[in-house]
């Protein structure tokens, strides 16, 4: 137990199960492993206020990463944020608001209102945008968007977010961006573009500031952009609910999302397995990469 310091964990698919709820299982694993010494950073694709609630709910008080990577926060202050260069993606925003799709521009979480342009049709979308009142404002066009934006997105059907990517894709050559093609619990598609770094950019800067060295650190996640975390950190550890991409780069595979697979790992860790240990966990269903 002495070897790891930090437990880094993803939210959707990792904490929380296909419903997006975080059981009591979870829930007292977290708190275990804080009572224990580990430090606990949440590292997630959430926005900012979405990853402090789960901080609250769960009475975390360590440093976050949100906006997968662009943004560390400790409480409400900000200590890392990357933003995009929109004068870049001016044809982007163009294209798309063009084909009259809706979308999506995200602050830090800091600087109200985000906003977002078009008018939604689809269900999902327009609840999402009912659920965001209050934060989220619509304008006219964000071709003028005077927000510092760290998050330029479609989320629509799968089609609808599959034609965003495909007419944003030739105009993102050489640019200093990342771009995620995913889907979210509500059954949202998302393409979304992001400033060039991920989960595990805020993880080292989050390590650096308080000198943790990778092997001092475990990384749980189940997706596709856990990846570059999951092969920083000394123990990698991929959800048996993830795909098959992920889990090839993990150091070990453990129980799905709906097992409480995470929680059962926790207590596993704490109780001293390790990663370097010969025989699997069996209740874990833990496989060495």
């Amino acid at each position: 137990m002495s070897a790891y310091r930090v437990l880094a964990l993803d939210i959707d698919g990792t904490m929380t199960n296909s419903r997006g709820v975080i059981t009591n299982q979870v829930k007292q694993a977290v708190r275990r492993a804080e009572q224990s010494g580990l430090m606990v950073y949440l590292v997630s694709g959430r926005r900012t206020p979405h990853v402090r609630m789960v901080t609250d709910q769960l009475g975390i008080t360590t440093p976050f990463v949100a906006f997968n990577g662009a943004v560390v926060m400790d409480g409400t202050k900000l200590l890392s944020c990357h933003h995009l260069d929109l004068s870049q993606l001016q044809e982007v925003i163009r294209s798309w608001e063009k084909e009259a799709f809706t979308v999506f521009a995200y602050g830090n979480g800091l600087m109200l209102p985000n906003l977002y342009s078009g008018r939604p049709v689809w269900g999902p979308t327009r609840h999402k945008i009912t659920e965001e009142q209050g934060t989220l404002k619509n304008v006219s066009s964000l071709l003028d968007c005077k927000l510092a934006v760290v998050r330029l997105m479609v989320a629509d059907q799968q089609d609808v977010a599959d034609a965003a990517r495909s007419m944003a894709t030739p105009h993102l050559t050489g640019l200093p961006i990342r771009s995620l093609f995913t889907t979210d619990h509500q059954g949202l598609w998302i393409f979304e573009i992001l400033p060039a770094v991920g989960k595990a950019d805020g993880l080292v800067f989050l390590s650096q500031q308080l000198g943790v060295r990778p092997h001092e650190v475990i990384a749980v996640g189940d997706d596709i952009n856990d990846v570059d975390m999951l092969k920083w950190a000394g123990w990698g550890v991929a959800m048996g609910n993830a795909p098959e991409a992920v889990k090839a780069v993990a150091d070990s595979v453990i129980g799905r999302h709906d097992d409480n697979g995470l929680a059962h790992f926790i207590h596993a860790v704490i109780d001293g397995y390790t990663q370097h240990d010969k025989d699997p966990v069996a209740p874990l269903q833990v496989q060495k990469g």
